[in-house]
């Protein structure tokens, strides 16, 4: 049988996979997801918003051109 499942991004990342994501350890992560509001919780899970790290991001490519 076919897996029916679609491939879609995950938009809440651990703060381990944001810290992957981003390049940073998980100390400098925690404080920098911090700083930019891109903390969500959900329950007793801490999740990063993806959408904003990505915004931020952006906005610093876009103040470099």
């Amino acid at each position: 049988m076919e897996n029916l499942k679609p491939n879609i991004g995950k938009r809440m990342l651990s703060v381990k996979e944001a810290a992957f994501y981003i390049g940073l350890g998980i100390s400098n992560t925690r404080k920098f997801v911090e700083d930019i509001k891109a903390v969500r919780t959900i329950g007793n899970r801490v999740l990063i918003d993806k959408v904003v790290l990505d915004q931020y991001f952006d906005s610093l490519e876009q103040q470099q051109n």
